[in-house]
């Protein structure tokens, strides 16, 4: 009788994720940290362990090694009630560390300064991200009020006159990935139908704390353009009520203006030494106004 070959099992073959290289790793332990690391931030929602072993093809002992190595310096987090892994605060820093220094900060950078010259205002330069805005440079004026905003700051984007404006240029179909998915999956889950979440973008609104900025030169821009009463706000609102749609702004042409400024930066550019002068002309009349009222 002719003896069995015999045949060694063969090794668990590698998933492929992005990140993953194709040759040997000169210094496996940082290829394998590395590679957890980029799983972990493709995921929607925080993970298991054994989950992250199977799918990165590493062994368990070795997974819970790297991700409880990750966790002390704070790049995971772990819950551990539901004994799941996520990225932690440290990744969220290194984030924001590259984008100050990215080719965008890099070049953006000379054009806030070139422009805070040109003003004479605080400037700043902010990207969207997710549902919030990222300070990705700052320039601040001479002589001009501090701001609360500093790079590597996140705000949310509707709460932000800079965040109000990249809203205001996405398409519809972004601003419902944005705003609409969670809202309408908590709607509809409680049984709700034909639901709809709008943008209402109003161009400026009458608030009591801007009898204290009537002197102010630095806050002049908030005297720029349209200042609406609530009721006018309600009333627009009351009337996307009746006919959703993504985006509103108040007035309507003020979303047509920033529309055009889009296609023509540089006009835009131009004419903010122009605007800043109009402002400070509107907020001496405004004070005018209220005096002799």
């Amino acid at each position: 009788m002719a003896p069995a070959a015999v045949t060694a099992p063969a090794a668990p073959r590698r998933r492929w994720h992005p990140g993953l290289t194709m040759t040997t790793p000169k210094v496996p332990a940082a290829d394998a940290t590395l590679r957890v690391l980029t799983f972990l931030a493709a995921q929607r929602a925080p993970i298991a362990a054994a989950r992250i072993a199977q799918q990165l093809g590493l062994a368990r002992s070795t997974t819970y090694d790297l991700l409880a190595t990750l966790s002390g310096h704070g790049y995971v987090m772990h819950l551990g009630e539901e004994r799941l892994y996520g990225l932690g605060p440290a990744a969220q820093e290194l984030s924001g560390a590259y984008l100050r220094q990215e080719p965008l900060a890099r070049f953006g950078r000379r054009v806030i300064e070139t422009m805070v010259d040109d003003v004479g205002e605080s400037g700043h330069l902010a990207v969207l991200h997710g549902r919030d805005v990222l300070y990705v440079v700052e320039e601040r004026a001479r002589n001009r009020p501090s701001l609360v905003t500093d790079v590597g700051v996140r705000i949310s984007a509707h709460l932000t006159a800079s965040g109000r404006a990249i809203l205001a240029e996405l398409p519809p179909a972004q601003l419902r990935a944005l705003f609409g998915t969670r809202e309408d999956t908590d709607l509809r889950l409680a049984g709700e139908k034909d639901v709809h979440v709008s943008c209402l973008c109003p161009d400026g609104m009458w608030t009591p704390m801007l009898f204290d900025k009537l002197e102010e030169p630095g806050a002049s821009m908030s005297f720029s353009g349209v200042l609406l009463q609530p009721e006018q706000i309600a009333e627009r609102a009351l009337r996307i009520l009746g006919r959703p749609r993504a985006v509103t702004s108040v007035p309507r042409w003020r979303g047509v203006q920033a529309r055009a400024f889009d296609l023509v930066p540089g006009l835009a550019a131009r004419l903010a030494p122009w605007v800043v002068r109009l402002s400070r002309v509107q907020q001496r009349a405004t004070a005018r106004r209220l005096r002799g009222a």
